[in-house]
């Protein structure tokens, strides 16, 4: 079954989208409306551990993750999951992390196919030059994220 509830963030509103008992999306998109709005267990707990985030209580996440895509977009996300809160990593790092250090590019494409923000951490990927390059709900947030874990280290 499928499931999504809105979570008011430091970040504004995210929805959350349950299939199963994992979470397939967290993002700034509501779903189809044909998607029944229920705050399942795991979105209470995903409730919980956004507000411990946001509150500097909390480096990672302990909810089960679906990814979907190519099985690249699905090594990158994983590589983006294991990037250390408070550190960044280059889109180069990244690709090459995920397997082919040839594949910057490719890399953030599959960033930008993320369907999980924060938990997914494409926030904590940046241009060679150390700019903060695309993120979803805009540069500000994504600057936002990585000032919060900069000086949030608990």
């Amino acid at each position: 079954m499928l499931f999504y509830y809105p979570i008011l963030t430091a970040i504004g509103m995210l929805y959350a989208v349950e299939h199963d008992g994992k979470l397939i999306y967290l993002g700034k998109n509501k779903p189809a409306q044909d998607i029944a709005q229920t705050r399942t267990e795991l979105i209470m707990k995903l409730e919980t551990e956004l507000f411990e985030y946001f509150a500097k209580d909390r480096k990672s996440f302990d909810i089960p993750i679906e990814d979907t895509g190519t099985q690249w977009q699905i090594n990158c996300f994983r590589a983006m999951r294991n990037i250390p809160y408070g550190e960044t990593r280059t889109y180069k790092q990244l690709a090459l992390a995920a397997g082919n250090a040839h594949a910057a590019r490719a890399a953030g494409a599959a960033c930008h196919n993320n369907q999980i923000l924060i938990l997914t951490s494409c926030h904590r990927v940046i241009g060679a030059s150390g700019s903060l390059t695309g993120f979803a709900i805009g540069l500000e947030a994504k600057a936002f994220l990585l000032e919060l874990e900069k000086h949030g280290a608990i």
